[in-house]
């Protein structure tokens, strides 16, 4: 075999990502984002929005969401550890980012050195920052985690909470600039969230007693804020998935105002992938591994060049997708790079076509919410698993 040069070439990953994106993509709409910034913002009753970028922004793009949303009046961001804010950080995002739960102790030095806000939930990650912030010889603001029912994280019986702050309070070089918490049923049973809401106002009128002074509050999320955010005001919202057009709501138990306020968001994701091959039958046969889903006569089967190996679902049965304004059936199972729609009813399917798994085409909408519950996960776990090229618009 003949030696194989290997050209060097600056432009290599840009052609990759191209190369890439020719099969399959995620389309992210920025001008729907700061459109749904704009809804969320109406809907907070004056509250400010700290913009939750967790897991890459729902594997949106943490970097570029970010800097969409601070140009349209953003004033702080909420990231899962001290590596992600880090990541905004280094790419210009100067607003206040805080670390939900704080991370662990090993990062309290480094999450310091690049002025993040953890919240912190406990002793042993208070004393963490603490002993850092000491050694700097800095004054750190952090933010107080209470449990009001989550049971993740944080002290619920508020005899607790109060002897949290004291400490908190005694810490020389810590200052407690605001306090947060998360409910549980935001989506859902509203007397739960009701219960829960009055536990977090007793734990802030615990905290600030304790303290001497008001602090900054923050307690809905996406769902919470649409339902609850002009009848309990708090100074922060802390919208995810919401900024994408898209959530986890269980429409049955919503009120309808709450629903129809969402109706004024804008879909801002959309995936797309290519026909790669068109196979029509004239005979019944067996189709993919171990041939258990058969092809009757005169059906016409698409393959699409993506699969579970990009965050599609693996669980196939009941996922639908829109082939030039249709809705179809996927068929078979979902491979790793491959997978099957059935297109025997679009008469004018090409090779090569494009095909809409999630987003809007022609009218018609497959939303995160309805494929995640086809395919028996969740809103959330489906978009952060999406490991598609991304093109923004």
């Amino acid at each position: 075999m003949s030696n194989i040069r290997i050209i060097p070439n600056s432009n290599a990953s840009r052609t990759i990502t191209e190369a890439r994106a020719a099969r399959a993509h995620l389309e992210v709409d920025l001008g729907a984002i700061r459109h749904n910034a704009d809804v969320i913002r109406e809907l907070s009753g004056g509250a400010k929005i700290m913009a939750v970028l967790k897991r890459d922004a729902y594997g949106l793009g943490a970097v570029t969401i970010a800097q969409t949303l601070r140009a349209c009046g953003v004033k702080a961001f909420a990231v899962d550890n001290a590596a992600e804010g880090i990541v905004l950080r280094t790419h210009g995002i100067s607003e206040p980012i805080l670390i939900i739960d704080g991370d662990i102790p090993d990062n309290a030095s480094i999450a310091i050195d690049y002025n993040l806000i953890p919240g912190i939930a406990q002793d042993q990650l208070l004393k963490a920052y603490q002993d850092a912030a000491l050694e700097r010889r800095r004054e750190v603001r952090i933010w107080l985690v209470y449990n009001v029912g989550f049971n993740r994280s944080g002290y619920k019986d508020l005899g607790e909470f109060a002897q949290f702050v004291t400490s908190v309070k005694n810490c020389s070089h810590l200052i407690a600039d605001g306090i947060y918490a998360h409910l549980t049923n935001s989506n859902g049973d509203s007397k739960i969230s009701w219960e829960q809401i009055k536990k977090f106002k007793d734990a802030v009128e615990c905290a600030e007693s304790i303290l001497g002074r008001r602090i900054q509050t923050s307690l809905f999320a996406s769902h919470g804020l649409v339902r609850w955010a002009k009848k309990f005001p708090t100074d922060w919202v802390r919208p995810g998935i919401l900024l994408y057009g898209e959530d986890a709501f269980q429409d049955e138990l919503i009120e309808e105002e709450a629903l129809v306020a969402i109706g004024s968001l804008r879909p801002a994701i959309r995936l797309r992938t290519r026909i790669i091959h068109l196979l029509r039958f004239d005979k019944e046969e067996g189709v993919g591994y171990g041939q258990h889903h058969q092809a009757r006569p005169g059906q016409c089967l698409a393959t699409l060049s993506i699969g579970f190996g990009s965050g599609y679902p693996f669980i196939s049965k009941d996922l639908n997708a829109i082939v030039h304004g249709k809705v179809v059936p996927v068929f078979g199972d979902i491979g790793m790079d491959a997978m099957q729609i059935d297109v025997t009813d679009v008469p004018d399917v090409q090779l090569y076509d494009w095909v809409t798994l999630i987003g809007k085409e022609s009218g018609v909408r497959i939303s995160v919410k309805e494929l995640a519950r086809r395919a028996r996960t969740t809103p959330y776990q489906l978009l952060a698993g999406l490991k598609c090229e991304r093109i923004y618009l």
